[in-house]
């Protein structure tokens, strides 16, 4: 077949069929093996029964902190917030946005991810300045130039 001897191969879903069968396929090759799944109780199992191997298990995630009791709202002006980045992830959702800054589409208005409305920004979206805005490509450019509008705004308030 071909020699993988020396390299780390990772399987997802290894405790099932498939994934335990490319492990052996794989280990056969000489590879090493990262196997992980969903459930780890049968990954232990799947890695003991395949290979006489216990499956190395993490202990379970712990938080450092916690705040001792959740904070639902926040008066910004008071704290002393002017700006506010909020990450959202991969489907957007601006229901929890008031001010008045989106088209009768629901996409925000802005130019170069400033809007209307004073010390609210936008960043990665698709075509906020170029193609990669909306990919890491873009990410460097479009944060210095809002870092940058953020630091003016600051700059003329205090004049």
């Amino acid at each position: 077949m071909f020699d993988l001897d020396g390299k780390v191969c990772l399987i997802t879903g290894g405790a099932g069929s498939i994934g335990l069968a490319a492990a052996r396929a794989l280990a056969a090759q000489g590879a090493r093996l990262a196997l992980v799944d969903l459930d780890p109780a049968a990954l232990d199992h799947a890695c003991d029964d395949a290979f006489g191997e216990r499956a190395a298990v993490e202990p379970p995630f712990v938080k450092a902190w916690e705040p001792e009791q959740e904070r639902t709202t926040l008066d910004i002006k008071a704290a002393g917030i002017t700006s506010v980045l909020w990450a959202i992830g991969f489907r957007p959702d601006y229901s929890w946005i008031e001010p008045d800054v989106f088209d009768q589409r629901g996409k925000p208005i802005f130019k170069r991810g400033v809007t209307e409305h004073a010390g609210l920004h936008f960043i990665g979206l698709g075509w906020l300045n170029t193609w990669g805005s909306g990919r890491f490509l873009g990410i460097e450019e479009d944060s210095r130039h809002l870092a940058d509008q953020i630091v003016e705004r600051q700059r003329v308030l205090q004049i």
